[in-house]
């Protein structure tokens, strides 16, 4: 079994009775969907030892620490258990473990929002290439749901998410450009939208 593959039935199981905020929809479709934006991009990190498989893997996994409390050790075990030992290849479970760790955001112990996002701008900063396109192609899934569904919490989501593409500095620029669209689509919807509760909210 490839990485990937064994990355999404590990997701379908972390996440098995975590639905989407809002729809009430699978969270598993928002994996998909950051997989989906993530793919066409995903093979520009060759040349740093970084598969198209690892970046569709960790866009799989990328909430489970976060949101369900997965370890490294149990994303080890689990691929130990998915992935035949002539397949095993040490370096791209790592990998998967960095990325998923990097899109990882410290726990409300760590502090309060401000606290927590000022260490997830510096974190993702610091991130490599193949990260920032993780967390682009994250934004962009997010930000559709936040803003058709809950502008008043939008208004703060999207301030956050615009300071934080302005240290992607290494991302793909069409992915960029993208999401930097939909994000301002969003500001100026949101706005709109509090004065207009009834409105739907597509990007265009």
């Amino acid at each position: 079994m490839n990485i990937d593959i064994a990355a999404l039935k590990m997701a379908r199981g972390f996440h098995a009775d975590q639905m989407r905020r809002y729809t009430g929809d699978p969270y598993i479709a928002h994996l998909c969907e950051v997989a989906g934006y993530a793919a066409p991009f995903a093979a520009r990190h060759q040349a740093e030892g970084v598969s198209s498989r690892v970046v569709l893997s960790i866009c799989y996994l990328h909430d489970c620490k976060e949101d369900q409390g997965v370890t490294n050790d149990i994303l080890r075990e689990e691929f130990a258990l998915l992935i035949p030992h002539a397949e095993w290849n040490t370096t791209e479970v790592e990998l998967v473990i960095e990325g998923v760790t990097c899109m990882t955001d410290p726990p409300h112990s760590f502090g309060n929002r401000a606290a927590r996002k000022e260490a997830t701008l510096v974190r993702l900063a610091n991130s490599p290439a193949w990260v920032q396109d993780i967390k682009c192609a994250d934004i962009l899934s997010n930000t559709t749901s936040i803003a058709r569904h809950d502008p008043k919490f939008g208004q703060v989501y999207v301030g956050e998410v615009m300071a934080l593409l302005d240290v992607l500095t290494e991302a793909d620029p069409l992915l960029m450009e993208l999401a930097c669209r939909v994000v301002h689509q969003a500001r100026d919807h949101i706005r709109y939208r509090l004065d207009n509760p009834h409105e739907i909210w597509t990007p265009t």
